[in-house]
């Protein structure tokens, strides 16, 4: 039904811009703009040592979807965009495609709304439209219009929540000598999430969120918040899969005790990531002396109770760069992410396990090494802590096209481990937009 209500929504909008179009064919001739972006780049680990699955496997030494072999296709795009503006009219249409190269070259629309100009710095949207969470949300795959190949995974990563498909209100004008960017925007958010061993739909009802922007000559500062209902299958985790279906299977044992049936099954309910709130807030700001700049953001992501998710997710980075000559830029950026478990829910699961045992000791035999299984995923999970560098070298060789080479390097920890990864990369590749 949600992939029904999914598609009904979208044939609507395109009903309804067809329409539009029609209505003001015989007012206005539509003159329409084209531009587009590329990304060719090779990424390669250097290090088998990764751990992005939160398992402690070498995974053919990949790290971030990078391998230890090299791959053209993981940063590689292609992204055109269409504005249709209409001379008497302040209805605008905007679609933007991309090709992933991770994604098999598969075309995506990232952007496909209509907008319409209220007056007076307002302005109202219809359609799939970019979230505006980060600084470099509105530009987020056009490499060419920052420092790095892509903007550090810590904070750009997972989720990336890049498009809502609904309703946005913006308002732009200016406080004083200070240009001012608000929005705010409502309707529902669909990610493919591959990461904790999960590969299934993100689903996000409710979306509610706001950000400003506000800038002056040199100092740019950012902030979002965003509220959600978020709900995904958890049983592409092998681990979640199998511990879901053993409580489900004590479940049913305890027919003949129907209370401590009912702590069985609110605990089973508690592992779901079904309907779970979350929190979502950023902040950023940028320091530009055209000779030396500074990048900084932090996002911290609070998740109401699942075992496939952790408690909170704190992430920041800071980059320094430097312009020391003319088409040239040198850059160091650090990065930190802390992942939070959820501690009730252990300690919840603890207690319910020790009720059944108590009862029957038998009963535990459905639970895969008993409570150590359990305490175990949610550690992988759940608790995660990173911290590296990316060092970067940017090329302005061309009026559209620059050249960069990175070097990236993580130590990562998992769990309550003392074994620490240490996965390292390099990545280089070319930028054009036209």
């Amino acid at each position: 039904m949600g992939l029904l209500k999914y598609h009904k929504f979208f044939l609507n909008c395109i009903f309804l811009l067809g329409m539009a179009l029609i209505a003001t064919q015989a007012m206005a001739k539509p003159k329409v703009d084209f531009a587009g972006f590329a990304t060719l780049a090779y990424s390669k680990t250097l290090s088998g040592q990764n751990n992005t699955a939160g398992e402690g496997k070498d995974k053919k030494g990949e790290h971030y979807g990078m391998s230890k072999d090299g791959d053209i296709r993981q940063l590689s795009l292609l992204g055109l965009r269409a504005d249709v503006r209409f001379d008497d009219s302040r209805l605008n249409l905007t679609a933007q495609a991309v090709i992933y190269g991770n994604d098999n070259y598969k075309p995506k629309f990232d952007w496909i709304y209509a907008s319409y100009d209220l007056g007076a710095g307002w302005n109202v949207a219809a359609g799939r439209t970019r979230t505006p969470l980060f600084m470099y949300s509105a530009y987020q795959d056009v490499s060419y219009a920052y420092t790095w190949l892509k903007p550090p995974f810590s904070v750009y990563g997972i989720p990336q929540f890049k498009s809502v498909d609904g309703l946005k209100l913006s308002h732009q004008g200016m406080m004083g000598d200070w240009s001012s960017d608000v929005q705010m925007w409502y309707g529902t958010l669909n990610e493919r999430l591959a990461e904790n061993g999960l590969d299934s739909t993100l689903e996000l009802k409710d979306v509610a969120g706001i950000s400003w922007d506000v800038e002056h000559a040199w100092l740019r500062f950012h902030t979002a918040y965003m509220y959600a209902k978020s709900s995904i299958d958890i049983n592409t985790n092998d681990d979640l899969a199998k511990l879901s279906n053993a409580l489900d299977s004590l479940g049913n044992a305890l027919a003949s005790q129907p209370l401590l049936q009912q702590n069985v099954k609110k605990l089973n309910q508690q592992i779901q990531w079904e309907s779970s709130e979350i929190h979502f807030a950023s902040l950023g700001v940028s320091m530009d002396f055209s000779r030396f700049f500074l990048n900084a953001e932090a996002t911290y992501i609070d998740i109401e109770e699942s075992v496939a998710a952790p408690k909170s997710m704190q992430s920041y980075y800071m980059t320094f760069g430097v312009r020391p000559v003319k088409d040239w830029t040198l850059s160091l950026s650090l990065i930190r992410d802390r992942d939070r478990e959820h501690k009730g829910l252990k300690k919840d699961y603890a207690a319910v396990i020790k009720q059944v045992e108590a009862e029957d000791p038998n009963l535990i035999s459905n639970i895969p090494d008993g409570n150590s299984f359990a305490i175990g995923v949610v550690d992988r999970l759940q608790r995660l802590d990173t911290q590296g560098i990316i060092l970067s070298t940017r090329w302005d060789f061309h009026r559209s096209a620059s050249a960069k080479l990175e070097y990236l390097a993580e130590e990562r920890r998992y769990g309550d481990s003392n074994t620490i990864y240490r996965p390292q990369a390099v990545r280089i590749g070319i930028d054009v937009v036209f």
